[in-house]
């Protein structure tokens, strides 16, 4: 478990160095049932390998949604089309 959450680290530092994004949310049945677990170990990795002062204000959170963001982000898009 520890070894894929430093490589889960590893490529939210690869997205922050490509994309600079503000907030990086991580999802998915792994991640909900093991959070308190890989989180640390997935930041600190992250934070590690990301290019210096690239990470500064970037949170890294976990999804709030679980198994519904699918279908969430699906009727988002969804509504968005239809108006």
């Amino acid at each position: 478990m520890e070894e894929a959450a430093k490589y889960t680290g590893i490529a939210v530092a690869n997205l922050i160095n490509v994309l600079n994004p503000e907030v990086v949310v991580l999802g998915g049945g792994l991640m909900d049932a093991l959070e308190d677990e890989m989180m640390p170990v997935v930041v600190e990795s992250a934070r590690e390998h990301a290019f210096p002062g690239s990470d500064k204000g970037i949170k890294i959170l976990p999804s709030k949604l679980g198994d519904d963001a699918g279908i969430t982000g699906g009727a988002v898009l969804a509504r968005r089309e239809t108006k």
